[in-house]
C-alpha cells in the first residue's frame, strides 16, 4: 500500500479493485460495481476514520 500511496501522491491515478475493507481504508474514493456496472457515484471516504468506511454486512 505504501507504494500505491506514494504514487498518487506524486500525480498518479492508481486502480484497484479489491473486498478487503483493510485495504479500502487507504484511498479517498470507492466506486461500487453491482451485476458488473459502475454505481453512479462514488463514495467519498472518511481518511480520518477509516473504520467508519465499512459498511455493515
Amino acid at each position: 500500500m505504501d507504494l500505491f500511496t506514494g504514487l498518487n501522491t506524486e500525480g498518479m491515478t492508481i486502480g484497484m479493485v479489491t473486498h478487503s475493507p483493510r485495504c479500502a481504508a487507504h484511498v479517498h474514493r470507492v466506486r461500487d460495481v453491482a451485476d458488473g456496472r459502475l454505481a453512479k457515484s462514488p463514495r467519498k471516504l472518511n481518511i480520518l476514520h477509516p473504520s467508519s468506511n465499512v459498511e455493515p454486512r
